[in-house]
């Protein structure tokens, strides 16, 4: 900074200018609240389509991403807050059903209460009669009357299909987990298979919501021990994380068989979960 005395009681001073602070981002409207996906610390979405690519598609189940779908016709900018995880919940004695069909068995689905407020819808439930077979059940119970249903990916009456997967549909309970994909590599879905149910432990949700992650990739033995390289972990948080993307280690070529090269190789592959 230079001063210079122009004429008495007149004084001209030069700023510098060249380190200006910049200047405070658009963050536009924060809109705090629940959303089916995403990343759990305040996100800046500028568009539509950015929205919906990290807090999924706008549907009735939530308020929040309606009224930014609003706004976002309007401003440039919104700011979210996904809200998750509050207090969570304890899942009272959900049951799981085996199929088996000759010497191969396999617990393809997990069923939850659909009011987890209630007592437990497991309580006095059975497997029907044993007409029901090629992966059909038939599940009765007191508050659940007798249902037909199938874990049997193909049947018109599967567990998704019969039961849904809506915590708060209008049934009982509600398809928390399907591996139909696993089924279907697995069971010929023979005459003779049949389901059998049992009873878990309580499952509890009283945590926060958080980013699914892998296990960690461990190195190659060194001096006997094997080390913690590396894992994977997604941007959004909650259950929704667990059905957007598969990791695979593929293409392993021990230490030592890649010329030049005293580590292992391999490939690292992301693919959408469907």
């Amino acid at each position: 900074m230079a001063e210079k005395i122009v004429s008495p009681g007149v004084f001209t001073r030069e700023n510098d200018l060249s380190f200006l602070q910049q200047g405070v981002a658009d963050i536009g409207t924060a809109f705090v609240g629940p959303f089916k996906e995403g990343p759990l610390v305040p996100t800046i979405v500028n568009t539509q389509t950015e929205f919906e690519q990290l807090f999924g598609t706008v549907d009735d189940t939530y308020y929040t991403p309606i009224a930014v779908q609003a706004y976002l016709r309007e401003a440039g900018a919104a700011t979210i807050c996904r809200v998750a995880g509050i207090n969570g919940y304890t899942e009272t004695a959900p049951i799981v059903l085996t199929l088996t069909s000759g010497s191969v068995s396999a617990s393809l689905g997990v069923l939850f209460n659909t009011d987890t407020e209630t007592a437990s819808f497991s309580s006095g439930l059975t497997i029907g009669s044993s007409t029901f077979n090629s992966g059909k059940f038939a599940l009765s119970g007191s508050g659940l009357g007798v249902i037909s249903s199938s874990l049997n990916p193909s049947d018109a009456e599967d567990i998704a299909a019969v039961f849904g997967s809506d915590p708060r549909g209008i049934k009982e309970a509600y398809a928390y987990g399907f591996f139909s994909t696993h089924a279907t590599n697995t069971f010929g879905f023979a005459a003779t298979s049949s389901v059998t149910m049992s009873i878990l432990e309580n499952q509890n949700f009283g945590f926060d919501a958080k980013e699914a992650q892998t296990p960690s990739i461990q190195s190659q033995l060194i001096s006997g021990e094997r080390y913690d390289l590396f894992r994977f972990e997604t941007i959004g948080g909650g259950n929704a994380a667990n059905t957007k993307i598969k990791v695979a280690i593929t293409n392993i070529k021990p230490a030592g068989t890649v010329a030049g090269n005293n580590y292992a190789v391999f490939t690292v592959v992301i693919r959408a979960f469907g």
